[in-house]
């Protein structure tokens, strides 16, 4: 996890959990198990009901790339 505020940085190296699966990732959060961090649009509608509560709100995170790929029709991953 990274956080920012200002010109100041501070990164989180060690986890007890990780993934790369968004769902995997909000059902880690939702758990309870610490903090966590997460694109906003999933996590707007657990701030909005209370479940989630947002820490650190003056601080951010980088911006996240955007990275998409395509294949051409009629193939798979397989292929």
């Amino acid at each position: 996890m990274i956080f920012e505020k200002g010109s100041h940085r501070y990164e989180i190296a060690d986890r007890a959990f990780s993934t790369n699966d968004g769902n995997g990732l909000l059902e880690m959060i939702l758990s309870g198990p610490g903090i966590g961090q997460h694109l906003r649009r999933c996590v707007q509608p657990y701030l909005d009901s209370g479940e989630l509560v947002e820490l650190l709100e003056d601080w951010t995170r980088p911006p996240f790339p955007c990275i998409s790929s395509t294949r051409p029709t009629g193939t798979s991953m397989n292929d």
